[in-house]
């Protein structure tokens, strides 16, 4: 039991029922009461109620196999959290990652819808208008599980995690042509500079080519040469040297 439903007879009472549904395997009737009893709540601007109820609700419902039932209600908890002006605090993340990682196997399209709603939410609840590099990572680490590796890059982008999206783009790589390994590289360290990460950019770029450092077709690209000038240029935020790599390799 969620700790305040212990607390509360109330929702001590509420959680009860629940448990009589569950066992009952009613589990749209269990789903519906947790709505009604949370758009009650959240309309008498009672949210720390309604966010107890959506959480214990939601745990259960997943916990007990119903995927598209607990991820309505994981989602109405980011709605909870926009209404009742939540800020995107560790406790918070925390909550929505524990649930994410609840998700039954069968119910990828639900697990999705609820983390675009946590990152949307935290995008701008929190100081990272991309969305919390925490939830970022989830999301990556759950798409790298599925061999789908370009949603996972993109979520690695901003997840702040570097030392897995290295090895993610080596692996990536390895399914392609030996000889394009440098184009997976390049392309990472592009959409870092696009986001302004300069500092990310530098450790992918040192971290996926240390382990091609015994490659000779690799060191020798002039694709590999132009993105470590331009990494040097973007560290000196010299526009000359801009300038003259773009005559070079333009």
């Amino acid at each position: 039991v969620h700790g305040d439903f212990a607390m509360d007879p109330k929702l001590q009472k509420v959680h009860d029922q629940i448990e009589g549904f569950l066992a009952e395997k009613k589990y749209y009737e269990a789903e519906q009461l947790y709505k009604s009893l949370y758009s009650r709540n959240a309309s008498r601007k009672k949210f720390d109620e309604a966010e107890t109820l959506l959480l214990d609700g939601a745990q259960l419902l997943l916990q007990h196999q119903q995927g598209n039932a607990g991820g309505e209600l994981a989602q109405l908890l980011c709605e909870c959290y926009t209404k009742s002006g939540a800020k995107a605090d560790e406790e918070h993340i925390e909550k929505l990652r524990k649930l994410f990682q609840l998700f039954p196997s069968d119910s990828e399209t639900s697990r999705l819808s609820f983390a675009k709603a946590a990152i949307k939410w935290s995008s701008t609840a929190g100081p990272y208008p991309n969305g919390d590099p925490s939830l970022h990572l989830d999301l990556a680490r759950y798409f790298r599980s599925q061999q789908e590796f370009s949603s996972a890059h993109r979520h690695y982008l901003r997840s702040n995690n570097t030392e897995e999206h290295s090895a993610l783009i080596v692996d990536w790589a390895r399914l392609g042509y030996a000889s394009e390994a440098d184009m997976f590289i390049a392309r990472a360290v592009l959409q870092y500079l696009c986001l302004e990460d300069l500092k990310s950019a530098n450790e992918i770029f040192s971290k996926c080519s240390s382990q091609y450092s015994s490659d000779d077709n690799f060191s020798s690209s002039p694709l590999i040469h132009f993105i470590n000038f331009l990494l040097k240029t973007c560290e000196r935020d010299a526009a000359p040297l801009f300038d003259m790599l773009k005559q070079k390799y333009a």
